[in-house]
């Protein structure tokens, strides 16, 4: 029998068992979350610029634990949104 807040994961879904009646909930999880240090070099900004946003809230991110992570399905949907069209004079 898994214990109350077993966490387990399958075919890219985790699941965790908790709460008194052992409720579980699932959700999808990414091929490979991104670090801070691969989103720096991905958007090519310094890592202490990455560190700013996840303070100001501005980007968004995963917490696992201490780590900090990002989906990278969220991350181009955060750049998509911050594109700027061509003005079609």
């Amino acid at each position: 029998m898994l214990s109350p807040d077993a966490v387990f994961q399958r075919k890219g879904v985790v699941c965790e068992m908790s709460g008194p009646r052992g409720d579980l909930k699932c959700m999808a999880v990414p091929e490979k979350l991104l670090s801070i240090r691969e989103l720096s070099q991905c958007l090519g900004v310094q890592v202490k610029t990455v560190y700013g946003w996840i303070h100001m809230r501005y980007i968004p991110y995963i917490k696992v634990g201490r780590l900090v992570k990002f989906d990278p399905q969220d991350i181009l949907q955060w750049v998509e949104d911050r594109k700027v069209g061509i003005n079609g004079n």
